[in-house]
């Protein structure tokens, strides 16, 4: 295995494992007592029918914390509001540059 993209343990967990005891089998890949202990414990729970099927905050068009991740602070959003202190701070900020 080269590359595998997860994005949710509980939906691609299974998926990972299987593909890891693929390469394990096959050769390419040692066998660890953290990835044992680990994989046991995701086979315990349900398979998820389909992984790839969008979540309900997905349907919903929530994008949760892409959203606030990509938000800039309070303290920009305030300054970015009055464009002009922002425009007279820069322009202070460069004639004291330059003097």
């Amino acid at each position: 295995m080269e590359f595998q993209l997860c994005s949710d343990e509980a939906r691609d967990g299974h998926r990972f494992a299987d593909q890891l005891d693929a390469d394990i089998s096959a050769g390419r890949l040692k066998r660890f007592n953290k990835f044992t202990t680990w994989a046991a414990a995701v086979r315990r729970k349900p398979r998820p029918a389909d992984p790839l099927a969008p979540t309900r905050k997905q349907e919903r068009g929530d994008a949760g914390g892409m959203v606030r991740a990509a938000a800039p602070p309070p303290s920009l959003r305030a300054a970015a509001a009055s464009h002009t202190s922002l425009q007279t701070h820069h322009r202070r900020v460069v004639d004291a540059v330059w003097r």
